[in-house]
């Protein structure tokens, strides 16, 4: 389960996981943190940052978890990808 990744020793980290997610998924027009905090209400940019850059969770199980889940999803083919472009441009077909 996603949520379990971001349970670390002392704490779940989660609820910022959730969070960030929301942001992304968000209509503001500027995708990074400060601008996050500004529009969505209850989250600081501060605690992102932090979650992001200083969190002790592990991002190579996120990114295993990923992998898996989109291997699940798309049939396990060996012919099958997942292509993640983190550029934020729109793209123009």
């Amino acid at each position: 389960m996603l949520k379990d990744v971001f349970k670390v020793r002392t704490r779940d980290e989660s609820g910022h996981a959730q969070s960030y997610l929301a942001g992304l998924l968000s209509r503001c027009q500027r995708k990074n943190m400060e601008r996050i905090g500004e529009d969505l209400p209850g989250i600081q940019y501060q605690d992102l940052q932090h979650f992001l850059s200083d969190g002790p969770w592990r991002e190579e199980t996120l990114w295993r978890w990923t992998g898996l889940e989109a291997t699940r999803l798309l049939g396990g083919g060996l012919d099958n990808a997942l292509l993640i472009d983190e550029s934020a441009f729109a793209k123009v077909e």
